[in-house]
């Protein structure tokens, strides 16, 4: 069974062997399957730079930056374009950005110093995703934990749709085994 990861690999190996419009088919293909795929996009943004595409190739960059700003491959192949446009500031400043996501990449540092050294005054890269959720003991979703800082001072979440009232002390409180105001038991969804 062919893969996005599978097509990616496809994509990569064709790009080393010299082969962009094959590069180029294979990463369409990992689309197909993962259309979010910004190492796909990354890798359809450098075959561009390889056929002389310069507009096609700087549109897919930027989407696929934007998709993944924190892949480091996605840094990566914008990082080989770039340069290989001749665009050597844009190029370190995505070297700078994989050294960053990749700190004990001893050939990114190497190639980065070469460089001239990291870009200064960047715009940071966006912070990792840090969402959870929250599960009592019989799996029912409490919440995630960005809803943390929709709470009101009382505690009370807002309406939704995981939200209950608690029978006991009548606030609202997440769907789950007790109430996590008062610590009362909460009804079974189904129960009699």
């Amino acid at each position: 069974m062919e893969t996005a990861e599978s097509h990616l690999h496809a994509a990569g190996q064709a790009l080393q062997q010299g082969h962009a419009r094959e590069a180029l088919h294979e990463a369409q293909a990992a689309l197909r399957t993962q259309p979010e795929s910004g190492q796909a996009i990354a890798l359809m943004g450098l075959a561009h730079t390889m056929m002389g595409d310069e507009i096609e190739a700087r549109e897919e960059l930027t989407r696929a930056q934007q998709l993944a700003p924190r892949d480091s491959k996605v840094r990566y192949y914008s990082y080989l374009a770039l340069g290989r446009l001749g665009d050597m500031p844009a190029a370190r400043a995505q070297l700078t950005y994989f050294a960053q996501l990749e700190p004990e990449n001893v050939k990114a540092k190497e190639a980065l110093t070469k460089l001239g050294g990291p870009v200064v005054g960047l715009p940071p890269l966006p912070r990792p995703p840090s969402a959870a959720v929250w599960y009592d003991g019989g799996g029912q979703s409490l919440m995630d934990s960005g809803d943390i800082a929709g709470l009101r001072e009382d505690g009370e979440p807002p309406e939704g749709a995981d939200v209950i009232p608690c029978p006991d002390c009548g606030k609202r409180t997440w769907k789950g085994w007790t109430c996590h105001l008062c610590g009362a038991q909460l009804p079974r969804p189904g129960a009699p």
